[in-house]
């Protein structure tokens, strides 16, 4: 007896339907197909033939239909083929001036690109038509002799800036953590007459705010014949089991084409959860690769906390400095720690008065990282903190109030103290111990659970010790809540504040 092979989807489980029906006249998909096929020797798999096909559907005045489309399936499913075959057959076809391709991992566009240069120079008349390639590092591209050129650049703020672009290709999209590189990169297509920006995907988290964003609008706006944005996704229905079959089939139209059963088997033997539900299932999830998981930091909140004493504040800056943040911990009776955001505003200018009045008010220390985002701010805090007082900022103890304490009338003066890096790497250890083991608390507050959804493990030192990465500045929060949760091992001030909880 036999087993029949398991096939992938062709057709999305989610889509924009096409406005008329797909012909010749209506879409050029077809000629795309031919000339991957009979031009550069390409075997498509059929979900890549839906794609072209659906994707370059025209608009009534001859250009395409879609403007903006997200194409979304698992993990080596054949896109980056996809992108190629799209980027010369703009070129050597329709004459599109300038293809730009991008990745948020600027060696991932080069890798296509290399790719595409390949499938190029492999065909004798098509590499007849190559007039230059630069291969120099943040320059690459290749121009026809009649002018084309595919060109890659970095998706950042500056990328693609001053150029102006027929073919945007946005590959891991998903990795898109703001809108700075989509704002610099997607406006070079803005004055051209039949511009595409095509964004390739698997499924994101939390943090994937430019995907998410995108795929909502288009899932909204897909019934509608005019819209300009459309999504193709080959994913698994939310909540299916994760060894059914047909939930394979869904999410990875290459199975059975070139991808196995048994491959998928085999990553959900080894895969955590979420990492299999979005690299393989195309599922969208909470957070991969979680510094902390969002479940076990939701389990640890505690918004009418005991009584505590012996404050520590820490105080930590974004790395832009759109904004920081100042956190307070303390030991509880049970002998657990618990952490809280003091403040958190956007900008710095705020920084100095509001340290100086927590300290006046409550006594204890301020601990800032003499190398970290808020080292700049040093001088002006130990220079404020000595000479505030209680009285001096009184018109702002609402605030102080607002997050559920009040001061007391035992408070002394505080200080302020530079802490090495070497304390931020522990603090990083001791924050995952200690939520690991369940002894620390959290007020539940939601710029500290949102610092928490994005934050992710990096390496620090040549011993390769884990800790957060800085590189969000949505992660300031956390930062600032680990610095003052280790403070606590520090020698106990002689007369701080005590807390008293509503």
């Amino acid at each position: 007896m036999t087993t029949a092979t398991l096939l992938g989807s062709e057709v999305p489980r989610l889509a924009t339907p096409p406005a008329r029906e797909l012909t010749p006249e209506t879409t050029r998909g077809f000629e795309c197909i031919e000339f991957a096929e009979e031009v550069l020797g390409l075997e498509l798999m059929p979900w890549q033939k839906w794609v072209l096909l659906h994707g370059l559907e025209l608009a009534d005045d001859g250009s395409f239909r879609f403007r903006t489309l997200l194409v979304l399936t698992s993990r080596q499913c054949g896109k980056s083929t996809l992108l190629q075959v799209l980027a010369l057959w703009r070129m050597y076809v329709d004459g599109a001036p300038l293809v730009l391709g991008t990745a948020q991992n600027l060696g991932l566009a080069e890798e296509t690109w290399t790719g595409a240069l390949q499938m190029a120079e492999s065909v004798p008349e098509l590499a007849r038509e190559v007039a230059h390639v630069s291969r120099t590092n943040g320059d690459k591209f290749m121009r026809l002799t009649s002018g084309e050129r595919y060109k890659v650049a970095a998706a950042t703020r500056s990328g693609g800036r001053g150029l102006s672009s027929d073919l945007v290709l946005l590959d891991e999209l998903r990795e898109h953590h703001n809108w700075e590189a989509w704002s610099a990169i997607t406006k070079t297509t803005l004055a051209r007459p039949a511009p595409q920006v095509l964004g390739f995907s698997n499924a994101g988290d939390k943090s994937s705010v430019v995907l998410a964003s995108l795929r909502e609008k288009a899932l909204a706006s897909a019934a509608d014949r005019n819209t300009t944005l459309g999504i193709f996704e080959w994913s698994a229905p939310d909540g299916c089991a994760l060894d059914d079959r047909a939930a394979w089939a869904q999410a990875n139209p290459a199975l059975g084409h070139r991808m196995s059963e048994q491959a998928i088997a085999s990553a959900l033997e080894v895969d955590p959860e979420e990492v299999f539900r979005t690299e393989v299932l195309c599922q969208w999830v909470e957070a991969v690769d979680a510094a902390i998981a969002p479940a076990a930091w939701a389990s640890l909140a505690d918004a009418n906390a005991e009584r505590g004493t012996g404050a520590v504040f820490a105080l930590d800056v974004a790395p832009d400095h759109s904004s920081a943040s100042l956190a307070v911990a303390w030991r509880r009776p049970d002998g657990s720690s618990h952490v809280v955001l003091a403040d958190h505003r956007e900008g710095v200018e705020w920084v100095i008065a509001r340290c100086a009045e927590v300290l006046s008010t409550w006594g204890g220390k301020l601990l800032v990282e003499q190398t970290g985002t808020a080292a700049f701010l040093l001088p002006q805090l130990q220079q404020a903190a000595p000479s505030s007082s209680s009285q001096l900022f009184a018109q702002d103890r609402s605030e102080i109030g607002s997050f559920g304490f009040f001061p007391s009338a035992q408070a002394s003066q505080g200080g302020v103290e530079a802490v090495s890096r070497r304390f931020y790497v522990d603090a990083c250890s001791a924050l995952d111990a200690a939520v690991a083991a369940g002894q620390v608390r959290h007020g539940n507050q939601p710029e500290l659970n949102s610092a928490v959804a994005v934050a992710r493990w990096s390496t620090s030192g040549d011993a390769g010790q884990r800790v957060l990465s800085r590189k969000d500045s949505r992660v300031s929060p956390l930062v600032a809540a680990t610095l003052a949760l280790h403070g606590l091992t520090l020698p106990v001030p002689s007369n701080g504040g005590q807390f008293l909880f509503l």
